[in-house]
Order: structure tokens, then sequence, then C-alpha cells
């Protein structure tokens, strides 16, 4: 026996859902929001970090305060590779061979750093 369901919704019944989906994840949201009519657009809170951005962000100041406990040069030196990349005047792959030369005697902080880096 083959049996059919046609489901429909509307465009609201889609965007509670897309917010139910999304809750917490503001940058899906937004991009979601290109493909909606503009009376549509799903606000955010753009004040409020989600759980994963603070879960981030709190894993990059440990590892930023690893560094500094470490070696005060290489943190100093770190830091200003990344302000140099922050402000476009270099690119990641200067990035990253800079990084690899200052964490060249400590692996785990280069390991770690890596995987900070976007996919």
């Amino acid at each position: 026996m083959y049996l059919s369901y046609t489901y429909r919704t509307d465009v609201s019944g889609v965007v509670e859902r897309v917010k139910e989906l999304f809750k917490g994840h503001n940058n899906l949201i937004q991009g979601f929001n290109i493909f909606l009519p503009k009376r549509y657009k799903i606000t955010v809170d753009e004040d409020r970090p989600s759980p994963r951005m603070i879960d981030a962000h709190t894993e990059a100041i440990y590892f930023v305060n690893k560094i500094h406990k470490r070696d005060e040069n290489i943190y100093t030196s770190f830091l200003d590779v990344l302000n140099k990349y922050r402000a476009g005047h270099t690119d990641i792959i200067k990035v990253l061979t800079k990084v690899a030369s200052l964490f060249e005697d400590h692996p785990d902080l280069l390991e770690e750093f890596i995987s900070f880096l976007p996919g």
C-alpha cells in the first residue's frame, strides 16, 4: 500500500521552525534571513553571544594566557601577528607560518592554535 502525504506550511511556520532549529546560532539565522522576504526577517540579539561563542572565547582567553605564562616575548609576538591579520595587513598563511616558528619549541600550543583556525 502506498501512502502519500503532503505537508504544507506558510512562511510564518517556516520562520518559527528555523528560530527553533537555529536558536543560539545567530550567524545561521542571519544567513537564513537572506532567503526571507523583508517582512519575515528574523531578528537576533546581537549583544548576546551564543553559548558556543562564549565557550570559544573562553578557550581563546585560556590559550593566550597559557602562552603568556610560558614566554612573554612569544606572547607579544603572537598578539602582534594576530593584530596584523585582524587589520588586514597579512594573510592567514603568513600568520600560520609565523605562529609555527614562534611555537617551534611548544608543539602543543601550535596544535591548539591550529584547532582555532576555520575549517
